[in-house]
């Protein structure tokens, strides 16, 4: 990504005379230079310059080395788990439904209506709510933000997700009424949704 391989020619202010490296505040010493922006033929271009002079092991190695950060690794197992459990009540719907309840194909079809409603009722508590939550804590904690601030919004997809798999397995296992496991469909998608903060 252009962005992220952005090369940056920071010349340091000769009015910096000791040997300490400017802070993050101390601006008015750091001068930036060629940030000039791409015209958009120039971004399109087949050939250009590199975007990184790094080697290309050292580019292969750092998603390895940037997964072993905990926060990293809690996000990728998490949002895994999330993927990984969409594509089995995706893949085993129909198999489900015809066999247990019968339903034809347009039947089975119907059923991901679920899905539908509850992406849209799910989409606000993964936005606005998370973000009324974090900022309500925010002001109470003197205006400085903390991740864990997100942690009591996050908590009702900690608890509705296991019942949503809960209602969807049981349901077909047990056969009992359709709308069950289909009311599980509905948790599962809409508190997809609500977990997933907007910053």
């Amino acid at each position: 990504m252009p962005e992220t391989a952005f090369q940056r020619d920071i010349a340091w202010s000769e009015q910096e005379t000791n040997d300490k490296a400017p802070t993050v505040y101390e601006e008015e010493n750091v001068q930036v230079v060629n940030t000039r922006k791409k015209t958009f033929i120039q971004r399109i271009a087949f050939r250009r310059s590199p975007l990184t002079h790094e080697p290309i092991w050292k580019i292969a190695l750092r998603p390895v080395i940037v997964v072993l950060i905990p926060a990293v690794l809690w996000s990728t197992i998490a949002f895994g788990i999330g993927i990984g459990i969409f594509v089995v009540v995706s893949t085993t719907a129909a198999t489900a439904y015809t066999q247990v309840y019968h339903f034809t194909t347009w039947q089975v079809g119907l059923v991901w209506i679920a899905s539908i409603i509850g992406n849209i009722l799910g989409m606000p508590f993964g936005g606005y709510f998370s973000d009324w939550v974090a900022n309500r804590a925010t002001s109470k904690n003197g205006g400085i933000r903390e991740p864990e601030m997100r942690l009591p919004a996050v908590s009702i997809a900690m608890l509705c997700y296991p019942a949503s798999l809960l209602l969807y397995g049981m349901g077909i296992n047990y056969q009992v009424h359709w709308m069950v496991p289909t009311l599980g469909i509905f948790l599962c998608k809409s508190v997809s949704f609500s977990h997933c903060p907007s910053d």
